[in-house]
């Protein structure tokens, strides 16, 4: 079986290098192998569908 880890970044505190690393030390404890990584960046403006709550 092939094991994907899914990383996603949404605030410019966040960085998908130090989840990534995480990730493989989690999987390293835990004995098992991250074959890929899905990256996702989420960083954007408020929607014209959905203005701010006032």
């Amino acid at each position: 079986m092939k094991a994907v880890a899914y990383l996603r970044v949404s605030t410019a505190q966040q960085d998908a290098g130090s989840q990534r690393l995480a990730i493989l030390e989690h999987a390293r404890k835990h004995g098992f192998r991250i074959d890929d990584f899905v990256e996702a960046t989420a960083r954007g403006q408020a929607s014209a569908k959905h203005p701010p709550a006032r």
